[in-house]
């Protein structure tokens, strides 16, 4: 995939690991690695003593005559030395991040966006998103809900004026696809659904710069003709993989770069002409295929066979050769770029730590290249070494852990090993690294008779650092009590089942997960830490849980509502009761979750049922939720149904 920004090729980041858990180390495995050297290498962040990021190319002396006045010829200046990668913008950004980055072709910071005056625009927005950068006009995908509906607006923000522009919204029944800036000229490709029936309409259209605004071009591009021409095709377009909204490239683009447009249809790939012929592609499989990459030459694509098997093949446009690359059935994809396929295995030896190794698979000489391996962050919740994988210039840009913050990376590596450059511009803070570190605990048990694994279970464990409390190991001794969980019995094995263990070992594997989702320290004086859970025992799904643990730093003990509210719980029951109520009335987001939206006695008969003083009960800083799992007033889809109450409706003031 090509994205480029004033001449830039662009791919996209790689998220890393934590400092210490980073290597260059090649696991072993059937895949040809390009790295030959097997020694651990240790990450390095390299600064200077300035905190600047390395980078840029110094100036030339400019050499001037000693003797102006002796009527010698001056000797002509010398042009300084420009790296033009200095003068290309890129833009940083990763999918939940509250900021996002414009740098140069060398990685170094130029400018940092938040998103404050998006949500000045309105404060409806709960995600955000960085699409891309324009000639001074960031693109950002802005969604929340209004009136009980989910709208997702594309905007434009002035960087200069600070002006917020609507370009698009999901009120107009358009869903945006992509936004891509190419050759002097900002695209973006939506589905139209304003049509009288369920006809597939895929559109284009492009914008320019006119003054302070982004204005749309009334002339249609040959792309967007031959996709007025084609209604009824999905046309497929290269994306990063990543999950990051929209960063795909415009149809303008393929047709100009690659020759053709590619659309679907009933299974089967159609190569569309700039003339408007139609080829269809054929394949010898009728299975549903995923596209991971397509440019001039070849077609990479995955399909599942009726045995359940994943299959990987690049097909030469061409010429219509078949290769299938067995190392990429169950990899990873992150992205298609410049004839090399980025990807990673997870190759972990401990349930519940994820080591991710990154390679390139070079589509031209069929040949895969190891390029590094991190390891995830207890506590940090990310996917190391691929978050906001990024691609600049040739090289790997990700979200890190790093100083207990997420930040972004570059990688440098080689046949030596990998190591990560700290480039200044960090994301957000991880507070749960802020107030403490993270255990962990990783056990599986096996059968004794047939070897298959039938338990796995991965429990963090906080550890609160002593400047934050003088009690700091009484909480962490209840935490640790709280959260480990420990048997009472001996379980007993017999190889009664070992057939079906060997047949269905996922069905027979129960897992159990207990991870830190969230730590705060609120008004100076309480410790809340967060865990979420999730129980599976086989069938279509497992359970998930929540919980709240919450200390006084002064005392240690651990508390709940109990200590703050002097009610009875009746009278807790009829304030929740009172609280669903105004917010029935009020059309709250959380009420088209529950059982029976319409019925307000319903709601009400299932929400006083399961209130209580001791469970459910989550504190934030202004407020608590009262938090309903799935089945309890809801169905399992709609998860976790959360009531919010403020401190003063709750207490009778504004805080703890």
């Amino acid at each position: 995939m090509k994205r480029r920004i004033l001449a830039l090729t662009l791919s996209i980041v790689l998220s890393a690991s934590m400092l210490a858990g980073c290597s260059g180390k090649a696991p072993s495995g059937p895949i040809n690695s390009g790295n030959k050297d097997d020694k651990e290498q240790t990450a390095e962040v390299q600064t200077d003593d300035q905190g600047e990021a390395d980078g840029g190319a110094s100036e030339t002396d400019i050499p001037q005559n000693e003797d102006e006045n002796d009527g010698s010829e001056t000797e002509p200046e010398l042009e300084p030395n420009v790296d033009p990668r200095e003068e290309e913008r890129i833009l940083l950004s990763n999918s939940g991040a509250d900021v996002a980055y414009l740098v140069d072709g060398n990685g170094n910071k130029v400018e940092e966006f938040n998103f404050d005056k998006i949500r000045e625009y309105s404060d409806s927005y709960s995600d955000i998103f960085a699409m891309e950068y324009f000639e001074g006009f960031l693109i950002v995908k802005a969604s929340g809900s209004r009136d009980g509906e989910w709208v997702t607006n594309i905007l434009s923000y002035n960087v200069e004026t600070g002006d917020v522009n609507l370009l698009s919204t999901t009120d107009t029944r358009e869903y945006i696809n992509f936004v891509d800036s190419y050759d002097g000229a900002l695209y973006m490709g939506y589905y139209d659904y304003r049509g009288p029936d369920d006809t597939i309409r895929m559109r284009e259209r492009s914008y320019f710069v006119d003054g302070d605004v982004l204005r749309e071009k009334g002339d249609e591009t040959e792309a967007q003709k031959l996709l007025l021409k084609n209604e009824g095709l999905y046309f497929e377009v290269n994306n990063d993989n990543s999950g990051n909204y929209g960063i795909c490239e415009c149809f303008t683009r393929e047709l100009k770069e690659n020759g053709y447009l590619l659309a679907s249809k009933d299974r089967n790939f159609i190569k569309i002409d700039p003339d408007g012929k139609r080829t269809e592609i054929e394949l010898a499989t009728e299975y549903y295929k995923t596209i991971f990459g397509f440019d001039s030459e070849h077609l990479l694509f995955r399909y599942m066979d009726d045995e359940q098997e994943y299959h990987f093949i690049v097909y030469g446009i061409n010429d219509g050769s078949i290769v299938e690359v067995p190392e990429l059935a169950k990899a990873a994809i992150l992205e298609y770029s410049d004839g090399r396929l980025y990807y990673y295995l997870n190759q972990s030896t401990e349930y519940g730590i994820q080591n991710n190794y990154v390679y390139y698979y070079d589509v031209a000489s069929n040949t895969h290249t190891f390029m590094y391996e991190t390891r995830n962050v207890p506590g940090a919740n990310h996917t190391p070494g691929v978050t906001g994988f990024t691609l600049i210039e040739g090289e790997v840009y990700f979200v890190d852990v790093m100083d207990r913050m997420y930040k972004w990376v570059r990688v440098n590596y080689d046949e030596s090993g990998a190591s990560y450059t700290d480039i200044y511009c960090p994301e957000e803070e991880i507070t749960t690294l802020k107030y403490g570190n993270v255990d962990y605990i990783s056990n599986s048990v096996t059968c004794p008779y047939c070897g298959i694994t039938l338990e796995k279970e991965y429990t963090e464990i906080f550890r609160l650092l002593p400047e934050y409390s003088d009690f700091y190991e009484d909480i962490n001794n209840d935490i640790e009590s709280q959260v480990v969980y420990v048997s009472d019995t001996e379980p007993e094995y017999t190889d009664e089942f070992c057939e079906d263990h060997l047949e269905y070992p996922d069905m027979y594997c129960t897992t159990m997960d207990k991870t830190i989702s969230r730590v705060r320290v609120v008004d100076d004086k309480y410790l809340l830490v967060n865990y979420s859970g999730y129980w599976y025992s086989g069938g279509a799904h497992g359970m998930p849980s929540e919980e709240q643990y919450v200390y006084e730093l002064l005392t240690g003990d651990r508390i709940t509502l109990r200590h703050f509210y002097q009610g009875t719980e009746e009278d807790f029951k009829d304030l929740v009761e009172q609280v669903v109520t105004r917010d029935f009335e009020n059309g709250a987001d959380y009420i088209s979750y529950t059982y029976n939206p319409e019925d307000l006695e319903s709601i009400l008969k299932d929400v006083r049922g399961c209130v209580s003083l001791d469970y459910n009960i989550f504190f934030e800083e202004d407020g608590i939720i009262v938090s309903f799992p799935p089945y309890t007033v809801g169905p399992f889809a709609s998860g976790f149904i959360e009531v919010p109450i403020s401190y003063q409706e709750l207490l009778g003031r504004d805080s703890l």
